[in-house]
Parts: structure tokens; sequence; C-alpha cells
């Protein structure tokens, strides 16, 4: 009888492990994402500020610069961590809320919300989204161990059925592909939601700071390719109402690349720089690698 009851325990046990929620990411997680199948454009996924409502934790995804103010529910004044000069979301979405059970909630453009439970078990099934139109399910696969960026990982599978309301499948970009989310790394496979579901994009991990897998283990920077002659300029500033006025700042900086050096490892440039502050008139020139 105690032998029957020790194998029964283990079943318990084996099945509870495998409904336990998977993290997508945390508060300093930096993440470069690519196309998928083929890796083309890249994405990437650093988190702004992360803030608690109730039990949930809320992360608000860095933004595209932007000469605009912010528009973050928590920017009561100019200033602070949750009011940047950003107003249009990155492929994530305006924000994600994550509960301590493991679902996610992603808040696409239009502010409709894409559900993701990672708690779910293998054959079950939950909602992602729906509309007038469409549904999207995510069919919830059995755990298993994989390499991915070099890494060996226990990674989970959702698998996204996308149908129409009386549940005939939809031929589309996302049907069928899958939702993968490692123990170690975080968010693997997903798509992109700030457009969703007008645009339905298949995205894969590239590289992360979190594991030092992938892409990042090149640069910590961002990978751009240019070449000598090319010229580009941003616009920055920064104003903080109850700070010093002497860190206030509006500017355009200016980048002439120089020369390009390319080996098996390493991507770098000589740029010439040129930074003019727009309220005081000055001008900063100098080189910088």
């Amino acid at each position: 009888m105690m032998k029957k009851v020790f194998i029964l325990l283990i079943l318990l046990a084996s099945l509870s492990g495998l409904g336990q929620p998977y993290k997508l990411f945390n508060a300093g997680s930096k993440m470069v994402f690519t196309t998928f199948p083929e890796a083309g454009v890249t994405y990437n996924l650093a988190f702004d500020s992360t803030d608690a409502s109730g039990p949930d934790s809320v992360f608000y995804p860095y933004r595209m610069a932007e000469q605009d103010f912010s528009d973050s529910e928590n920017c009561f004044f100019w200033g602070g961590p949750y009011c940047r000069h950003q107003t249009l979301p990155i492929w994530a979405g305006m924000r994600i809320s994550a509960s301590e059970t493991g679902l996610y909630r992603f808040f696409n453009l239009s502010g409709d919300t894409l559900l993701f439970d990672t708690g779910t078990i293998p054959g079950q099934t939950s909602l992602l989204f729906q509309d007038q139109n469409q549904r999207f399910n995510l069919l919830s696969e059995a755990p298993d161990t994989m390499t991915v960026l070099g890494i060996s990982d226990s990674v989970a599978s959702w698998r996204i059925l996308h149908t129409d309301l009386q549940g005939v499948p939809i031929n589309s970009a996302l049907n069928n592909q899958l939702l993968m989310v490692g123990k170690t790394l975080g968010l693997i496979r997903f798509f992109q939601v700030d457009s969703f579901p007008q645009v339905l994009k298949p995205l894969v991990l590239l590289g992360t700071t979190h594991s030092g897998a992938g892409l990042i283990r090149l640069t910590y920077g961002m990978v751009y390719d240019h070449q000598p002659g090319d010229v580009i300029q941003y616009y920055d500033t920064w104003n903080r109402p109850y700070g010093p006025p002497w860190e206030n700042y509006e500017r355009y900086i200016t980048h002439t690349f120089l020369t390009r050096t390319e080996d098996d490892e390493t991507l770098s440039y000589s740029v010439a720089r040129k930074v003019f502050y727009q309220d005081s008139l000055e001008v900063v020139v100098d080189t910088i690698q």
C-alpha cells in the first residue's frame, strides 16, 4: 500500500510541476528578437520601468523616441521614472501586466488585451484574443529540454490556433505557430503585439543579457550596419521641473561615420560627433569609437 501511495505522490508532483508558470522576463530583461523563420529585421525589448498594481507586476517597455510628452498613466508631471520623451510603444505593446499565477496581459495600441496564461497544463486550451471576426486560442504542450542560443533550457510551448468564431482554421502567419518560454532564457518565441491583430508577425529570440546568450555576447549596444560617409542626426532632451536647472538640456546630435573596421567577432566605427545645445547655442565636437 505504501508503494502505491508513493507512486501517486510522484505523479501528482510531476503534474504540478508542469503547471508551474514560466516567467517571460524580469524587470532588468534586455532582449533582441528577429523575424521568424528567417532572420531579418531586429526588435528590442527592454523596460523603462516597473510598477505594482495590487498583486500584479506592470512592465513598461522602452518606447520609440519622440518629441511629444509621454502618455504613461503613471506620469503626473514632467520628470520621474515614467515620464520620457517617448510616445510610440515598441512591438511588445504599451504595457504588460503579470500576475503571480503566470497570467500575462499585453496591451496593444488599440487598448485591447491579449491574455497569455503560462500556468496552463499540457493539453489545456486558453483564449489569447477574440474580436467580432476571429479567435486566437493557445494549446499548451509538454515542456521539453532544448538548446537555445547555446544554452540548455527547459522550454514550455503553446501552439496558436487561429480560427473564425465557428472554429474553422484561418491560414494566417500565426496559425499553428509556437510560443516558447524557457525557465532560464524567458521569452523565446512570441509575436508582434503593438499592431495585433492587423499585423500577424512571429518573432524569435536573437540574444539576451539575462543569460548572456546570442547576439548580446558581441555587444551591449545597438548593432548598426553603417558605411563611412553615413550621417545620422537625432534629437535629445531632458527637463525635470524640480531638479537643478543646469541638468536640463535640449540638443541635436550628429554622427558622421569616418571608418569601419570588421573582423569575425567585432564591428567598430570611428565617428565624428557634433552636439548642438539649442538653449545655450553651445557646440561640442569630438570623435568617438
